[in-house]
């Protein structure tokens, strides 16, 4: 009887329909593994210090904002810093074979007359330091300083230059002729931002995220001295063409622009210009030469040589103007 109707179903065809469902469904399970088994994540990992992109490249840039640029190949576990409209550093592609372990940070230090380091993006390595009681395994702003010395950009001071006055740890005494009491007020000193508010911690032990940025300046007065910033209405213009640019106190608290700072020089190209800022903090320029211009500002009521007077700001981060 068995084998009767195994016969039938046979003959009958129902056999053959069994064996084609069950193929369907081997098929369909084959389908989807192989759509799925090679996909990668593309994404960044973040583990302690470290950041390791899989299959596709990672481009940072000033607003630590992860871009695609279909213009640049593919290597698995490569990170790039590229170098943008808003000068970011460039630094070597990473072997696919490394794992990335520097931090893209923006930094810059500025003195009393001059710029050392003009704001720029540096890749943080981070390493042990008895010296300086640095560990590897924590990015804190103490490396970034000490990388931003040796790696930056135009820099205009080496660690001789520096003269640090603590044990186990940064405390910048001072960096060339200036530091804590060449003025006469005793109320001058280096400090630094980060984000453009007040770190909590000192630079030893305040920790660096990706895309932090740090501003290390020389403050004649550090009651009365205001942090500013300053702004350009547009980057690129035709000869003869109006420019704005705007300089801002920030409140260091929050990191928001508050009053305008009335009265600045303005400066381009490291030369005191006659343009000074209005009442809404404002001056307006005209470049009758084609060319990249570098605009800063200081406020200074006298001689800045002169050591018994405080300056009131800190002067800005340059910004730069492209005339064609």
């Amino acid at each position: 009887m068995k084998f009767t109707k195994l016969r039938d179903l046979i003959q009958g065809g129902k056999i053959v329909d069994l064996l084609k469902k069950w193929l369907n469904v081997f098929l369909a399970f084959l389908l989807t593994f192989s759509l799925f088994a090679p996909a990668a994540v593309q994404a960044v990992e973040t583990k302690g210090n470290s950041y390791t992109s899989t299959e596709n490249e990672m481009v940072v840039n000033d607003n630590n904002e992860s871009l695609t640029d279909p213009t640049i190949s593919t290597t698995q576990d490569t990170v790039i810093i590229e170098e943008t409209e808003t000068n970011v550093k460039t630094n070597d592609v990473i072997s696919e074979t490394e794992e990335v372990g520097c931090l893209p940070i923006e930094i810059r230090i500025e003195s009393w007359l001059e710029t050392l380091i003009p704001l720029q993006t540096i890749c943080v390595e981070t390493f042990d330091c008895d010296e300086y009681g640095l560990e590897e395994e924590t990015p804190v702003v103490e490396h970034a300083f000490l990388q931003a010395i040796e790696k930056a950009e135009n820099s205009k001071f080496t660690l001789d230059d520096f003269e640090n006055g603590s044990n186990g740890t940064i405390f910048i005494e001072r960096i060339g002729d200036y530091g804590s009491f060449t003025m006469e007020s005793g109320l001058d000193d280096w400090l630094y931002t980060k984000n453009l508010t007040w770190a909590p911690e000192g630079m030893s032990s305040e920790p660096l995220e990706v895309g932090d940025r740090i501003d290390i300046y020389y403050a004649a007065n550090y009651l009365e001295t205001v942090f500013t910033e300053l702004s350009v209405d547009t980057a690129k213009v035709s000869t003869d063409e109006n420019v704005t640019f705007t300089l801002n106190e920030i409140d260091i608290n929050t990191g928001v622009a508050t009053n305008s700072v009335e009265g600045a020089t303005i400066y381009i190209n490291g030369k005191a210009t006659d343009y000074k800022t209005d009442s809404d903090g404002k001056a307006f320029i005209s470049f009758s030469e084609e060319g990249i211009y570098e605009i800063t500002a200081n406020r200074y009521e006298s001689d800045p040589s002169d050591l018994t007077y405080n300056n009131n700001i800190i002067r800005p981060g340059s910004v730069k103007v492209e005339v064609k």
